[in-house]
Protein backbone atom coordinates (compact mmCIF):
# COMPACT_ATOMS: atom_id res chain seq x y z
CA UNK A 1 0.00 0.00 0.00
CA UNK A 2 1.26 3.00 -0.67
CA UNK A 3 0.00 6.78 -1.19
CA UNK A 4 2.84 9.22 -3.01
CA UNK A 5 2.69 12.80 -4.18
CA UNK A 6 5.90 14.95 -5.44
CA UNK A 7 6.48 17.07 -8.19
CA UNK A 8 7.24 14.15 -10.47
CA UNK A 9 3.96 11.61 -9.73
CA UNK A 10 0.63 11.45 -7.94
CA UNK A 11 0.01 7.53 -7.22
CA UNK A 12 -2.17 5.75 -4.83
CA UNK A 13 -1.92 1.85 -4.77
CA UNK A 14 -3.62 0.67 -2.22
CA UNK A 15 -5.00 -3.05 -2.82
CA UNK A 16 -7.34 -3.32 0.62
CA UNK A 17 -9.78 -1.09 -1.82
CA UNK A 18 -8.53 -2.41 -5.45
CA UNK A 19 -7.15 1.27 -6.49
CA UNK A 20 -4.15 1.55 -8.31
CA UNK A 21 -4.07 4.95 -9.91
CA UNK A 22 -1.06 6.72 -11.25
CA UNK A 23 -0.08 10.30 -12.69
CA UNK A 24 3.24 11.67 -14.06
CA UNK A 25 4.12 14.58 -13.55
CA UNK A 26 0.89 16.39 -12.39
CA UNK A 27 0.62 19.64 -12.91
CA UNK A 28 -1.35 21.11 -9.22
CA UNK A 29 -1.42 24.40 -7.67
CA UNK A 30 -1.58 24.21 -3.77
CA UNK A 31 -3.96 26.43 -1.71
CA UNK A 32 -2.66 27.37 1.88
CA UNK A 33 -4.99 29.02 4.16
CA UNK A 34 -3.54 29.92 7.58
CA UNK A 35 -5.18 31.06 10.97
CA UNK A 36 -5.14 34.65 11.79
CA UNK A 37 -1.78 34.70 13.44
CA UNK A 38 -0.52 33.34 10.50
CA UNK A 39 -0.03 29.76 11.14
CA UNK A 40 -0.46 27.13 8.08
CA UNK A 41 -4.79 25.88 8.68
CA UNK A 42 -4.46 23.66 5.38
CA UNK A 43 -2.89 22.70 1.97
CA UNK A 44 -5.53 21.11 -0.76
CA UNK A 45 -4.20 20.63 -3.88
CA UNK A 46 -6.29 21.22 -7.28
CA UNK A 47 -5.95 20.49 -10.74
CA UNK A 48 -8.44 22.16 -13.51
CA UNK A 49 -10.65 23.27 -10.15
CA UNK A 50 -10.64 20.33 -8.73
CA UNK A 51 -9.60 18.65 -5.91
CA UNK A 52 -6.19 16.47 -6.70
CA UNK A 53 -3.84 15.37 -4.23
CA UNK A 54 -4.04 15.24 -1.00
CA UNK A 55 -6.06 17.53 1.67
CA UNK A 56 -4.65 18.45 4.93
CA UNK A 57 -6.01 20.13 8.02
CA UNK A 58 -4.24 21.59 10.96
CA UNK A 59 -5.39 22.49 14.22
CA UNK A 60 -3.63 26.12 15.56
CA UNK A 61 -1.04 23.91 18.09
CA UNK A 62 0.63 22.68 14.12
CA UNK A 63 -1.45 19.21 14.27
CA UNK A 64 -2.88 17.14 11.48
CA UNK A 65 -6.16 17.18 11.29
CA UNK A 66 -7.20 15.58 9.05
CA UNK A 67 -5.47 14.29 5.65
CA UNK A 68 -7.82 13.12 2.53
CA UNK A 69 -6.91 11.87 -0.92
CA UNK A 70 -8.64 13.28 -3.90
CA UNK A 71 -8.57 12.10 -7.51
CA UNK A 72 -10.20 14.11 -9.87
CA UNK A 73 -12.16 15.78 -7.79
CA UNK A 74 -13.60 12.62 -5.88
CA UNK A 75 -12.38 10.96 -2.29
CA UNK A 76 -10.02 7.68 -2.89
CA UNK A 77 -8.16 6.01 -0.36
CA UNK A 78 -7.87 5.38 3.45
CA UNK A 79 -9.10 9.20 5.00
CA UNK A 80 -7.03 10.06 8.44
CA UNK A 81 -8.74 12.58 10.80
CA UNK A 82 -7.14 13.06 13.89
CA UNK A 83 -7.93 14.44 17.63
CA UNK A 84 -6.65 17.71 18.51
CA UNK A 85 -3.96 16.04 20.57
CA UNK A 86 -2.41 14.41 17.23
CA UNK A 87 -4.07 10.56 18.48
CA UNK A 88 -5.95 9.08 14.99
CA UNK A 89 -9.33 9.41 15.55
CA UNK A 90 -10.49 7.27 12.37
CA UNK A 91 -9.50 5.80 9.38
CA UNK A 92 -11.91 6.35 6.63
CA UNK A 93 -12.31 4.21 3.12
CA UNK A 94 -13.27 5.94 -0.26
CA UNK A 95 -13.40 4.52 -3.37
CA UNK A 96 -14.41 6.79 -6.44
CA UNK A 97 -15.92 9.62 -3.88
CA UNK A 98 -18.10 6.83 -1.90
CA UNK A 99 -17.56 5.32 1.41
CA UNK A 100 -16.45 2.12 1.25
CA UNK A 101 -14.83 -0.98 2.95
CA UNK A 102 -14.37 -0.63 7.15
CA UNK A 103 -14.29 2.72 8.59
CA UNK A 104 -12.53 2.66 12.44
CA UNK A 105 -12.97 5.20 14.99
CA UNK A 106 -10.77 4.98 18.08
CA UNK A 107 -10.92 6.74 21.47
CA UNK A 108 -8.06 9.43 22.02
CA UNK A 109 -6.06 7.03 24.56
CA UNK A 110 -6.37 4.90 20.95
CA UNK A 111 -8.41 2.43 22.02
CA UNK A 112 -10.92 1.41 19.00
CA UNK A 113 -14.45 2.84 19.66
CA UNK A 114 -16.08 1.61 16.49
CA UNK A 115 -15.89 -0.27 13.39
CA UNK A 116 -18.90 0.50 10.48
CA UNK A 117 -18.96 -1.12 7.11
CA UNK A 118 -20.15 0.45 4.43
CA UNK A 119 -20.52 -0.31 0.34
CA UNK A 120 -21.22 2.10 -2.41
CA UNK A 121 -21.81 4.99 0.38
CA UNK A 122 -24.31 2.62 2.15
CA UNK A 123 -23.34 1.92 5.94
CA UNK A 124 -24.12 -1.90 6.03
CA UNK A 125 -23.18 -2.49 9.58
CA UNK A 126 -22.10 -1.15 12.62
CA UNK A 127 -19.82 -3.34 15.49
CA UNK A 128 -18.14 -2.50 18.82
Amino acid sequence: MGYTFTDQIYAIVDPTLGIKVRQETPQTEAKRTHYAYGALRSVCHYQNDHLHGPSRFFAENGYLLSETWFWEGKKLGTARLYYASGALYALMRYRDGKKTGRHDYFYENGRPKTRTQFQDDVLHRETQ
